[in-house]
């Protein structure tokens, strides 16, 4: 009988503690895949020469995207984009590409993210693309030299959920 109680008492905090995550107004939580390869891929260091870009750069994070819908989440990944990759900087690179994955309990996207970034032209991580959730990406043309293009695409187990593009100013 105690036992019963007891597996009881556990699964109804299990089902409230779930319950709570579901309508959770808590922020995405946003981890870099690697912090130190995401680094070099902007600096350029200790990458092997001539087998990548100093002027496409591509970014790898990991997200656990609490249940937001795809507006809530393009907004809050716009958000956190600027906060870390202010658009000044970015208007020296042709294109910049970050791209967030689901986070999850038993997938080590590490593992081969440098071959990833190295070997394919988009960069995206091979066998992963129902966990990719978004990506942004920035890039200029040359008859707009003040403006950066950001393409905002959210997704959902691979199928494109929305998409948002808009052109940002660069102040000189």
């Amino acid at each position: 009988m105690r036992v019963k109680l007891y597996f009881i008492k556990i699964t109804a905090i299990a089902l409230l503690t779930g319950c709570y995550g579901c309508n959770s107004t808590a922020p995405p939580v946003i981890k870099p895949i690697d912090a130190e390869l995401n680094s070099r891929l902007i600096t350029g260091k200790n990458l092997e020469p001539g087998l990548f870009s100093t002027t496409d750069i591509v970014q790898y994070y990991e997200i656990d995207h609490a249940n937001k819908s795809p507006k809530q989440l393009a907004a809050y990944l716009q958000e956190f984009a600027n906060d870390k990759y202010p658009v000044n900087g970015l208007a020296r690179r042709n294109s910049f590409t970050i791209y967030f994955y689901q986070k999850k309990l038993f997938v080590n996207y590490n593992s081969h993210l440098y071959e990833y970034a190295r070997d394919n032209e988009n960069g995206k991580i091979d066998g992963h693309n129902n966990d990719l959730k978004a990506m942004l990406n920035y890039y200029k043309f040359s008859a707009r030299p003040n403006e950066l293009v950001r393409h905002t695409s959210i997704y959902n187990k691979g199928v494109n959920q929305l998409t948002v593009i808009d052109t940002l100013q660069l102040n000189k």
